[in-house]
C-alpha cells in the first residue's frame, strides 16, 4: 500500500532509496524547494514542477547570502546521503545542494538556465 503521508512515491522513486527529504532537510527553505521540485517533477508535475523550482531559484538569488558558519552546522549535525546521488543521473541536484553548500550562485543560475532551456523544449 502506497503512504502519501509518510512516503509519498514521487520523493521516494531514486534509484538508491534514498528519499529527498534526506537532503532537503539540511538545506534552507527556498534552495531546499528548489531541489524537491526537481527531485520530483519527472513523477508528479513535469514542467510546472521545473517552474516552481525556477522560480525558488530566482527568490534564492535576489536573498542576501547565509554564512558558511551556519550551513557547516545544518551539515554536520546530520550528515545528508550526498554519495548515493549519481552524477550522470542526478548531476541538477547534485549542483543545487553544492550551489547551497559552497554558496555558489554562478552554479546556482547555470542551473536555472537549464531548467528553463528544459521548460522551454517540453513546450515547443
Amino acid at each position: 500500500m502506497t503512504d502519501n503521508i509518510n512516503h509519498p512515491p514521487h520523493y521516494t522513486k531514486h534509484p538508491s532509496g534514498a528519499e529527498c527529504i534526506d537532503f532537503t532537510g539540511h538545506m534552507d527553505f527556498l534552495l531546499g524547494n528548489a531541489f524537491k521540485y526537481v527531485w520530483r517533477y519527472e513523477y508528479k508535475n513535469g514542467t510546472e514542477d521545473l517552474e516552481k523550482a525556477i522560480w525558488y531559484m530566482d527568490t534564492y538569488l535576489r536573498q542576501p547570502r547565509v554564512g558558511w558558519l551556519t550551513k557547516l552546522r545544518r551539515i554536520f549535525n546530520d550528515d545528508p546521503p550526498v554519495h548515493v546521488l549519481d552524477y550522470a543521473r542526478d548531476s541538477t541536484l547534485l549542483n543545487i545542494y553544492n550551489s547551497w553548500l559552497y554558496d555558489d550562485r554562478r552554479l546556482l543560475r547555470l542551473v536555472k538556465e537549464e531548467l528553463e532551456a528544459m521548460v522551454k523544449g517540453r513546450r515547443t
